[in-house]
């Protein structure tokens, strides 16, 4: 698959970006490194600032990103990611936050994966947001090939996947925390188990105290879970089915119930954030007994919404 006369490409990245200054050169310079090179940026500014003018004093002015705003200040990484939405013009879509990286081979590598099944995702490695050090690498058994977004959300690290794009649901920006767990299940419903590659092809870098990460993120998180529960219970955001909602309900529960260990565990003197006090954990995380049995037997076949 190669860029048309048209303009349009394999690939649709969106990156929304929000008091990204000092880190989206270095995303931005992960996306020029892909080995295919058949992709378009859009780039999303949700605080107002020329992000072009950013790249270009870096020496970064390609014609495949695309510059546009939210049309707002701090409206959210999901509703900045929407706001490119209509403006994709990739065959398949995925996101890139404007603090990670890729590296160099994950579209082409996704790429297959994802033309055969919808979609498809990488693992990844958790780094310093300062020194760049692993703290955690996540992964799934030897000889996964499909999983599903129950299983993916119990990984308690956010994933992008690659969707094509008549599959692609918007993100949901009605949720302040965990939207790409939400963001997992609507894929899901579309697509069917999402296509799995085990090597980690994406680098997340979580900022120091950063709401997910820092020992008050276990109460935001709590208050955000919260308030997703009744929104599932009641129409499933008005965007999942009722049985994907209440598949949804029961990872949020048991989610809530590993945030509240992390909380027992900060109260008890940890010392560390929530990613490095899960590499500390000598346990999995268990999955609702329903469905740890689906994740075992992965259901097959394309489900559209």
């Amino acid at each position: 698959m190669g860029r048309t006369n048209d303009g349009t490409s394999t690939v649709t990245v969106v990156i929304a970006a929000y008091a990204a200054h000092d880190t989206i050169v270095r995303a931005v310079a992960s996306l020029l490194a892909q080995t295919s090179a058949d992709w378009e940026a859009i780039l999303v500014a949700d605080d107002g600032s020329d992000y072009a003018a950013i790249l270009a004093a870096a020496g970064i002015a390609d014609p495949r990103i695309r510059h546009v705003t939210s049309g707002g200040i701090a409206t959210g990484c999901a509703a900045a990611r929407n706001a490119a939405l209509p403006l994709a013009r990739g065959t398949f879509l995925t996101r890139l936050d404007a603090d990670d990286e890729f590296e160099p081979d994950r579209l082409a590598r996704l790429l297959p994966a994802a033309a055969a099944h919808g979609a498809a995702t990488d693992m990844v490695r958790l780094l310093d947001h300062v020194t760049g050090d692993e703290i955690r690498r996540i992964g799934l058994p030897p000889g996964t090939t499909r999983a599903d977004a129950a299983t993916l959300a119990m990984l308690h690290c956010p994933l992008a996947p690659l969707v094509a794009r008549p599959l692609a649901p918007a993100w949901f920006a009605e949720a302040d925390i965990a939207e790409d767990v939400l963001h997992l299940f609507a894929v899901e419903e579309r697509a069917g188990p999402l296509a799995v590659l085990l090597e980690p092809l994406s680098r997340f870098r979580a900022p120091t105290g950063s709401m997910c990460h820092a020992h008050e993120g276990a109460k935001g998180a709590e208050r955000s879970y919260a308030t997703i529960d009744p929104r599932l219970a009641a129409d499933g955001f008005g965007r999942l089915s009722a049985a994907t909602a209440a598949r949804a309900r029961e990872v949020f529960a048991a989610k809530r119930a590993f945030n509240l260990r992390f909380a027992e565990a900060c109260a008890a003197g940890f010392a560390g954030d929530f990613q490095r006090w899960c590499a500390s954990l000598t346990d999995t995380p268990e999955l609702p007994a329903a469905e740890a049995e689906a994740s075992s037997s992965p259901r097959n076949g394309r489900r559209r919404g």
